[in-house]
C-alpha cells in the first residue's frame, strides 16, 4: 500500500461529507434520509447547506434532515415539532414531528409527498400524515428474531407521471438464520471486549 494514498475509510469519509442531504424527484416528491425540519422554509434552504459535513451540529437544518422521525406510536398525537430524544435521550438530536409538521412543510417548499428512510417498518415501508410521507427501508431483516418481527425490504418505482409502485422484498429462512448467527457473533465479541476492558481497569 502507497503510503501517500489515501485510507479507503477517509476516502468514504470524505465521500460522505459531500454527498447530498435531499433529492427533489419531478419537482414534486422530496426525499431524505431523516426527516424535516422547522428551518426548512424552502428547498433553497437545503441548496444553501455548506459543505463538507464533517460533524453534524444539532439544531441545525443539515443535522435534522438526517436524524429526524415522525411522530408513531406512543406520540402519534405530537402536533408540530419536538427535540427527537428517542435518538438521543439528554439533549435530543434531530426533531420527532407530528402529521401537522408534514402538512405545512409540503404546502410550504411547494411538493406533494416526502420519502424518507432511517427506520425499519415491518413491512419495508409505512405511511404517515395521510399518505403525504412514506418511510422506506430497503434492507430486509434489518432486525428481528423471528418471522412475524423480522422486517421485509422495500423499494419504489416512480414513473414519469410520479406514479408509485411499492415492491417488497421478503426475507428467506436461510437468510434469516445467517442474520441471527451473526448478531450473536457480534454480540458475543462484544461482551469480551466488554470485559477486556473491566479487567484492565482493574489491572
Amino acid at each position: 500500500v502507497n503510503p501517500n494514498e489515501k485510507s479507503m475509510f477517509s476516502l468514504f469519509s470524505d465521500m460522505f461529507a459531500h454527498i447530498p442531504l435531499a433529492v427533489l424527484i419531478g419537482g414534486q416528491i422530496l426525499g431524505m434520509h431523516g426527516g424535516i425540519s422547522p428551518k426548512l422554509t424552502s428547498l433553497q434552504d437545503i441548496i444553501d447547506i455548506e459543505r463538507p459535513i464533517v460533524e453534524f451540529m444539532n439544531n441545525t437544518l443539515a443535522c435534522d434532515l438526517v436524524w429526524s422521525d415522525p411522530a408513531t406510536a406512543s406520540k402519534k398525537e405530537l402536533r408540530g415539532f419536538k427535540p427527537n430524544l428517542e435518538r438521543e435521550p439528554t439533549l435530543g438530536i434531530g426533531q420527532l414531528f407530528g402529521k401537522d409538521a408534514v402538512r405545512e412543510i409540503c404546502d410550504r417548499v411547494g411538493v406533494s409527498m416526502i420519502i424518507r428512510g432511517h427506520q425499519a417498518p415491518l413491512h419495508g415501508y409505512s405511511l404517515f400524515a395521510d399518505n403525504l410521507m412514506i418511510t422506506l427501508f430497503s434492507a430486509p431483516g434489518y432486525k428481528g428474531k423471528t418471522p412475524e418481527t423480522t422486517n421485509m425490504g422495500a423499494s419504489l418505482i416512480i414513473s414519469e407521471i410520479l406514479e408509485i409502485t411499492i415492491r417488497q422484498i421478503e426475507v428467506s429462512e436461510n437468510y434469516r438464520m445467517l442474520r441471527m448467527k451473526d448478531l450473536e457473533k457480534r454480540k458475543g465479541e462484544a461482551q469480551k471486549r466488554a470485559e477486556l476492558a473491566k479487567l484492565s481497569k482493574t489491572v
